[in-house]
């Protein structure tokens, strides 16, 4: 699986030497975080979102955490529970994801191209195939 960023770097400044100025490699160094629901669209075409079965007002998310330095990026994607103010992290539930790859600036535009190098805890689909024929489809962890 291949990932694509794209951050659109916002310049504010008054100072027109300021505007001027090009965003370089490590301009964008930092850690930068965010949320993404883990959900999954259905055979009808229909969002579906997975909720905490023992609480059903708590809503899951990957947490990402983005690291960039220099032309090198990494995100790791961790798996919590939030339910209005409170955060759960989970020790198995949601996988944890890893990806490593590159950036690319070019005028204000930020690309990072990411690749997955590992999954802790994800399903995968197991196909069992006798003569060619798919016989059996089944997630397994």
């Amino acid at each position: 699986m291949i990932l694509f960023l794209t951050i659109i770097a916002c310049n504010q400044t008054s100072n027109k030497d300021q505007r001027e100025k090009k965003l370089t490699n490590t301009s964008v160094n930092g850690i930068y975080k965010g949320l993404e629901e883990i959900c999954w669209t259905d055979s009808t075409g229909r969002k579906e979102c997975f909720i905490d079965p023992t609480n059903s007002e708590s809503k899951w998310y990957h947490l990402g955490i983005l690291k960039i330095k220099g032309d090198s990026a990494f995100l790791d994607q961790n798996p919590v529970s939030i339910n209005n103010e409170d955060t759960s992290y989970s020790a198995s539930d949601g996988g944890f994801y890893y990806y490593k790859g590159t950036t690319n600036i070019k005028d204000s535009v930020v690309s990072i191209s990411l690749e997955e190098v590992l999954c802790d805890y994800c399903a995968s689909v197991k196909i069992s195939a006798v003569g060619g024929t798919i016989k059996q489809m089944s997630f397994e962890s």
